[in-house]
């Protein structure tokens, strides 16, 4: 995703939410349910409507309030 956002590629949020979400779901999918990762994947899930709209501002993205 940092790639993705350095290279330009998102137009808006909800691109850059959609591979969140993708990137979360493989997390809990492919780790051990009590592992750190997914304990840490489960903590930015919940923050994630801060960290995407931060990154969407300093990134000049287009922001949809639905």
């Amino acid at each position: 995703m940092k790639e993705k956002l350095e290279r330009e590629e998102y137009r808006s949020v909800q691109g850059m939410q959609k591979d969140f979400v993708l990137v979360m779901q493989n997390c809990l999918q492919f780790n051990a349910p009590d592992s750190e990762i997914v304990r840490e994947a489960q903590q930015q899930t919940l923050t994630r409507p801060k960290l995407l709209k931060e990154a969407a501002l300093k990134n000049n993205l287009f922001i949809c309030d639905e």
